[in-house]
């Protein structure tokens, strides 16, 4: 499949971050440019709610947390808070949901990403994270307990 080439291709080619969570959630990356990507989700029977065939939301997140990650594409950046909006309830029959993610630039190093996810032409979820560079002062060091 020429599609699924090209995708394998921009991921070898660009992509800087989050490889392992891409293949263990079935994350396909489409697009990626600066301050901008495109993934698609795609929606397995694992992704739905005990016996009935809506999308469990947590699933919808991760892909959109996912892609706003990938917008930056930079290692080191950190989800520190989410505002979403899930704007109706998607059926595992879809089979896939597109994320957009773009970049906006804040004071202080933090960046919003801005993020929409669709069926189809479908607008189902809307979210801005806000997204910090840790570094090695901003990170906590957990130091062992002495065993009793």
């Amino acid at each position: 499949d020429i599609k699924k080439i090209e995708s394998l291709e921009l991921e070898a080619e660009k992509l800087e971050v989050l490889k392992s969570i891409k293949k263990s959630f079935g994350f396909e990356l489409l697009e990626l440019d600066e301050d901008y990507a495109k993934i698609i989700f795609d929606l397995k029977n694992a992704h739905t709610i005990d016996n009935t065939n809506i999308v469990f939301e947590a699933d919808i997140y991760n892909a959109a947390n996912f892609t706003a990650l990938v917008s930056i594409n930079e290692p080191g950046y950190f989800v520190v808070s989410a505002y979403m909006d899930f704007l109706t309830q998607v059926n595992i029959e879809e089979k896939s949901i597109y994320f957009v993610g773009n970049v906006k630039y804040t004071p202080f190093g933090k960046r919003e990403v801005e993020v929409k996810g669709f069926v189809k032409d479908i607008t189902i979820f809307e979210g801005t994270f806000s997204v910090l560079k840790l570094d090695n002062r901003s990170k906590i060091k957990i130091k062992p307990t002495k065993k009793q």
